[in-house]
C-alpha cells in the first residue's frame, strides 16, 4: 500500500513482534548489489513458505523491470532474494505479495510492512545520509509588525503595549501597580540595556566611534600609532651633606615640602598628611660635602660674565674633589649683580651641564688649584651668567664697593623622576583562575609611565634627558610569581610564546587592566598560580612642581639640604582620543621605507643633527649607490663621527642592495658690501656693528639669527638682493643703504648686483662666515656712505 504520510514515532513495528503477523524488518543490499536479504520481524511460517513469485521489485530510473529469480532462506528470520540485475542509484521497492494480479499481502503479512524501499547502491560511498528526512514542516505563523528603530525604553514599552492591544484586546489596564504592566516595563529596560549594548559594541569596532581606550589604542596600534598614556616628571635634585661622603641608591625619594620642616624623615607611611609629591632619585648618586659649593675661578679677573652659549669654564678644586667627565654640574646665580643680594638672585639663571672634560690645572699667580672642565654644546648655556661684581657696601654705607661671588656651581646632582613605589601587593584578584580569561587589575590607579633612562657607555647630555619622551613610557610595575618576574610591553606582538610579557591597558577610571599572553605572544599564567606586583603611582602634570618644591628626602640620614633648583618639567597627561583619531591616520602614512631619491633625502632629515638632505643614485659600476648630501645645523662640520651615526640611522630605511654614501654640501662663499647712512643721534660705529649682526654672526638668545645664519638657507636655496635691503634696513639708525657689491667670492661677477639674485645649484648652500681668518667661506664689508 502507498502510503502519503510519514511519522517521526513508528510504534507498529514494535507491535508486531510476538503478534503472529510478520513483516519486513529490513533489507540489505550485499555487496554484488544483486543479492538481497530480507530480514522479517517475526520467524518464518515454515508451513507457508514463501516463494520467488512472491516477491516484486518496483522502481527504478535507468535500469527497470528487474525481477526475483531465486530465493533462498538464510535462517528462520532472513531469506536471500536474488534479482534479475543490479538497479541504479534511484529508489527501488521490495513487495512482498499474493501474486502480480492481486496486490494483497500474503496471509499473515502485515499490509504496511510487507515493502520496503532501498537502493543497489547503497555500498557506494556518498557524502549524504542514506535515511530519507521527511519531518512534517512547522506551520508558519504571521510575523508580528517590528519596528526597528524602537532603541529606548519608552519605545520597547509602548511598542510591547500595542502589540498586547492586538492580541489581547479585552486588557485595558494601564495602571503601573498592574503585574502585567510591571512586566512589560521590565523587558522593555532589559531591552533597552540591551540595546545600549549592542550599540557601544558596535561602536568600539572603528576608530571614528570608539569610547573606550582600549579599544582606540588597539586600532591606533595596527596604523603603526602609539597612544601614550602620559608621562611622568623628571627633576634635578641638589643634595647638600655635612659628611665627608654620603651614597645614595637609586630610588631614593624625595617629597615636596615647606620651610621649616625636618629634612629627613624617616617613613613616608607615618606622616600624617599625605599631600605631598613623591620623586625618586634614578641613579645613585654620591655625595660629597666638598661638591655643596664650589667657587667659580676667574683667574684673578673681576667683573666677568659667561656669555650665552658657553660650554666651558674654571672650577676652584679644594679638598678631596674628584670631579670627572659624565658628572653632573649646576651652575647658580646666588647673589643679584647689581644689588649684591642673595634674595634678589634671578632663579631663571641656572642650569645643569654634564662635563665631558675635567683637567686639573693650577694657577701660579694666586697658588689656587683648579678644574678647568667643558660640557657638550647641547648643555650650552642659555643665558649670560655674571660670575663676580663690584656693588656697594650694604654693611657701611661709607665704605667703597665690595667684590661679591654672584654664581656658584654645585654638583651633588641627581636626576629624580615623578613617581611612588609600592612594593608587594597582591593583584585584583591574585590568582589565575582554571577557567576563562586572567584579566586582573591593580588597587592603586594612576599608574606611572615612565621612560627608562637608557644605558650607554658616554652619558648623554643633561638636555637630552632632563625631558622624556611619552610615547616611549612604558608602565613601572613589575609583576612575581612561581615562575619568575613578568615585565611590561607595549605589545605582545614580539614576544615569544615563552617570554613572561604583559600589556597595561588603562580606561579613563585610571585604573590598570593587566592582559598577559597566549602561548603564541607571550606566555600564559600558569593555572592557580598568583601574583604580586611592585609598581609607581604618580604621573602626568601634577608633577610639573615649581623650583624649591622639593625639600624633604626619605631615610637619608647625613643630608642637610634637599632642593630642586629647577622647575620639574614632562609630565604629560594621557593622550586624548580626539587625538589619536585625528593623528592615528597621518601616522599610516609616514613611510618607513626608501626607495627614491626623495625617499633617502626625506628619511635624512628625521635625525636630529641633519637641517637639510639631498640624495642622488648613481650606477658605481657594480651596485646602486645613493649618495646623500646633508648640512648639519649649526653649520657644524660633516665629519666621519657624524657620517657613521647618519649612516647607522638610515640603514634601517635603506633598499636591500643599494650602497650609502654621505657627504657635506658644496658651500657657496659670499661677497657683500653694504655701504650705509646714519639716522642722526647715533653713532656710525654702533650702526655698523649693528648691521654686521644682523647679516653674520653668531645667533644669540631671545634675539633673531642673523640672515646670514646656517641653518636659514638650504640646499639651492638663491639669495636675493631685495632680503639684503630689508635686514638692513630694519637695523636702527639705519636711513639709507646701497648694496655696492653682490657675487661669490673669488668670481667674476656675473650680472649678480644687477639681477638681484645670486642663484645656487641643488647641492650647493650660501656661506657668509665674516670671519677674517677665513675668508673663503665669505666676507662682508660694511662702509660708511655719508649723513643722512
Amino acid at each position: 500500500m502507498n502510503l502519503q504520510f510519514t511519522c517521526s514515532n513508528q510504534v507498529r513495528r514494535q507491535r508486531l513482534i510476538g503478534s503472529g503477523i510478520n513483516g519486513i524488518d529490513f533489507l540489505e543490499v550485499l555487496p554484488d548489489q544483486v543479492h538481497l536479504e530480507v530480514h522479517f520481524i517475526n520467524a518464518l511460517d515454515p508451513m507457508a513458505p514463501l516463494t520467488a513469485a512472491n516477491f516484486f521489485i518496483e522502481g527504478g530510473v535507468r535500469i527497470t523491470g528487474i525481477q526475483v529469480t531465486d530465493l533462498e532462506p538464510v535462517n528462520d528470520h532472513v531469506l536471500q532474494v536474488t534479482a534479475s540485475a543490479a538497479g541504479d542509484f534511484s529508489s527501488y521497492t521490495l513487495r512482498v505479495l499474493v501474486a502480480a494480479d492481486n496486490p494483497a499481502p500474503p496471509p499473515g503479512y502485515d499490509q504496511v510492512l510487507s515493502e520496503v524501499s532501498f537502493s543497489f547502491r547503497a555500498a557506494c560511498a556518498s557524502d549524504f545520509d542514506c535515511q530519507l528526512e521527511q519531518a512534517c514542516a512547522e506551520p508558519l505563523l504571521p510575523a508580528p509588525v517590528i519596528d526597528y528603530l524602537s532603541k529606548d525604553y519608552a519605545s520597547f514599552r509602548q511598542l510591547m503595549l500595542d502589540r498586547l492591544a492586538v492580541t489581547m484586546p479585552d486588557w485595558t489596564e494601564r495602571n503601573p501597580a498592574d503585574v502585567l504592566v510591571t512586566l512589560v516595563e521590565l523587558l522593555a529596560y532589559v531591552g533597552d540595556d540591551l540595546s545600549y549594548r549592542q550599540d557601544a559594541i558596535a561602536a568600539e569596532s572603528y576608530l571614528g566611534t570608539c569610547r573606550r581606550r582600549t579599544s582606540a589604542r588597539r586600532h591606533a596600534r595596527l596604523l603603526q600609532y602609539y597612544m601614550h598614556e602620559g608621562c611622568n616628571a623628571r627633576a634635578w635634585i641638589h643634595f647638600e651633606t655635612k659628611a665627608v661622603v654620603q651614597d645614595l641608591d637609586a630610588g631614593t625619594q624625595v617629597i615636596s615640602g615647606v620651610p621649616g620642616q625636618a629634612v629627613v624623615i624617616a617613613d613616608l607611611n607615618a606622616e600624617t598628611d599625605q599631600s605631598f609629591v613623591v620623586f625618586e632619585t634614578m641613579q645613585a648618586v654620591s655625595v660629597r660635602q666638598v661638591y655643596n659649593r664650589i667657587s667659580l675661578w676667574t683667574w684673578g679677573d673681576t667683573k666677568c660674565c659667561l656669555p650665552t652659549g658657553a660650554t666651558g669654564l674654571s672650577l676652584v678644586r679644594t679638598g678631596t674633589m674628584a670631579l670627572a667627565a659624565g658628572d653632573l654640574l649646576l651652575l647658580e646665580e646666588v647673589a643679584n649683580p647689581v644689588t649684591g643680594s642673595a634674595a634678589d638672585a634671578d632663579p631663571a639663571h641656572r642650569q645643569v651641564v654634564r662635563l665631558t672634560a675635567v683637567l686639573s690645572d693650577r694657577d701660579d699667580l694666586y697658588g689656587v688649584d683648579v678644574y678647568n672642565v667643558e660640557w657638550a654644546p647641547d648643555d650650552a648655556l642659555t643665558f649670560p651668567l655674571c660670575l663676580s661684581a663690584e656693588v656697594k657696601d650694604a654693611t657701611d654705607q661709607f665704605a667703597g664697593n665690595v667684590m661679591v661671588e654672584v654664581a656658584v656651581a654645585r654638583a651633588n646632582i641627581a636626576l629624580a623622576d615623578h613617581g611612588r613605589t609600592l612594593t608587594a601587593e597582591p593583584l585584583q584578584p591574585p590568582q589565575v583562575p582554571g577557567e576563562g580569561d586572567y584579566l586582573p587589575s591593580v588597587s592603586r590607579s594612576d599608574l606611572t609611565f615612565a621612560q627608562v633612562l637608557a644605558t650607554t657607555a658616554a652619558p648623554p647630555p643633561a638636555s637630552a634627558i632632563a625631558v622624556a619622551d611619552p610615547r616611549q613610557a612604558l608602565p613601572a610595575i613589575t609583576l612575581h610569581s612561581s615562575a619568575g618576574d613578568w615585565s611590561p610591553k607595549y605589545d605582545l606582538l614580539d614576544s615569544d610564546r615563552f617570554a613572561r610579557d604583559f600589556v597595561i591597558e588603562m580606561e579613563d577610571d585610571r585604573v590598570a587592566h593587566i592582559r598577559f599572553g597566549d602561548d603564541v605572544h607571550g606566555r600564559r599564567p600558569a593555572v592557580d598560580d598568583s601574583f604580586m606586583a611592585t609598581y609607581r603611582v604618580g604621573s602626568g602634570t601634577v608633577g610639573n612642581v615649581g623650583r624649591e618644591a622639593l625639600r624633604r628626602v626619605v631615610g637619608a640620614t647625613g643630608i642637610t639640604v634637599v632642593r630642586n633648583p629647577l622647575p620639574a618639567v614632562g609630565g604629560v597627561e594621557p593622550e586624548l582620543l580626539e587625538s589619536v583619531r585625528q593623528l592615528a591616520p597621518q601616522a599610516f602614512r609616514l613611510q618607513n621605507r626608501a626607495v627614491t631619491e626623495a625617499d633617502y633625502a626625506e628619511v635624512a632629515t628625521r635625525y636630529g643633527e641633519v637641517l637639510n638632505a639631498a640624495a642622488r643614485l648613481r650606477w658605481t659600476g657594480s651596485w646602486w649607490t645613493v649618495f646623500l648630501t646633508v648640512e648639519r645645523r649649526g653649520g657644524q662640520p660633516v665629519d666621519l663621527a657624524f657620517r657613521g651615526r647618519l649612516i647607522d640611522f638610515v640603514d634601517q630605511f635603506r633598499l636591500a642592495g643599494y650602497d650609502l654614501e654621505v657627504e657635506g654640501p658644496v658651500y657657496v662663499p659670499l661677497d657683500v658690501q653694504v655701504e650705509f647712512c646714519v639716522e642722526s643721534g647715533f653713532f656710525a660705529d654702533d650702526v655698523r656693528q649693528a648691521i654686521t649682526r644682523a647679516l653674520t654672526g653668531r645667533a644669540v638668545a631671545g634675539t633673531p639669527p642673523p640672515f646670514f645664519a646656517p641653518d636659514n638657507f638650504a640646499f639651492g636655496q638663491p639669495v636675493y638682493l631685495s632680503q639684503v635691503y630689508e635686514a638692513v634696513l630694519a637695523v636702527p639708525g639705519v636711513s639709507a643703504v646701497a648694496v655696492k657689491r653682490f657675487q661669490r667670492w673669488g668670481k667674476t661677477a656675473n650680472h649678480e648686483l644687477e639681477n638681484g639674485l645670486i642663484p645656487v645649484d641643488p647641492l650647493e648652500v650660501v656661506q657668509l662666515a665674516n670671519d677674517r681668518n677665513f675668508p673663503e667661506n665669505g666676507k662682508l664689508e660694511v662702509t660708511l656712505g655719508g649723513a643722512a
